[in-house]
């Protein structure tokens, strides 16, 4: 799974996109899957993109 540098939360901007959140967060770790990361919302939930599995 995906991994950050500085994990923290990043407040909601209304037309950033994913990787403007992963920046805010310290950028991608070395060890991070790039392919495959996950978003945690407030509420409890998440969401993970896999760019393995998009479709051309």
């Amino acid at each position: 799974m995906g991994a950050v540098n500085s994990p923290t939360s990043v407040r909601y901007q209304r037309g950033k996109g994913f990787e403007y959140y992963v920046a805010n967060a310290g950028g991608y770790a070395s060890r991070a899957d790039k392919g495959r990361a996950s978003v945690r919302y407030a509420d409890g939930s998440a969401r993970v993109r896999d760019a393995r599995e998009a479709t051309p």
